[in-house]
């Protein structure tokens, strides 16, 4: 079950950075919040949750999941176990926290111009919250960019 939920959490994730980087230029653009623009932040939004839900599955059923206290602790010394155990699900939760915040924030808007703005600006700080997150090659950490089975 591990590595089809690890394949899939892995390629999501460039939906992902793709719908935000979307979501970006198009609040950037400004103009007419359109049903396209609704579509491209339920569906951005969408994605994280979906890829938080993998995520969560991976932790649960993972190997490096810590299963006691004194894993936990060992866990915190060794770099890479600390960044899947604390350091990546942490900067996750706070940019799925921000893209429901200020997708909130977006539809409540009196204006367009505000929805655009209140838009681009989440997904733009969830943008760089997720990408500082990512296990990127050349860390200490790192993953393959693209997941092969």
């Amino acid at each position: 079950m591990y590595s089809p939920l690890l394949y899939i959490h892995s390629w999501l994730r460039w939906v992902l950075l793709a719908l935000l980087v979307v979501s970006v230029v198009r609040g950037l653009r400004g103009g007419a919040f359109t049903a396209a623009d609704a579509r491209v932040r339920t569906f951005t939004v969408a994605s994280a949750d979906t890829q938080m839900l993998l995520g969560i599955l991976l932790y649960v059923v993972g190997p490096m999941t810590p299963r006691s206290a004194a894993a936990f602790g060992a866990y915190m010394k060794i770099s890479a176990l600390r960044f899947f155990t604390v350091e990546h699900p942490f900067v996750m939760v706070v940019a799925l926290g921000v893209l429901h915040v200020f997708s909130s924030r977006s539809r409540k808007a009196d204006t367009d111009a505000l929805r655009h703005r209140r838009w681009a600006i989440g997904a733009g700080i969830a943008l760089a919250l997720i990408l500082a997150g990512i296990p990127w090659p050349g860390l200490p950490y790192a993953r393959a960019l693209f997941r092969l089975p």
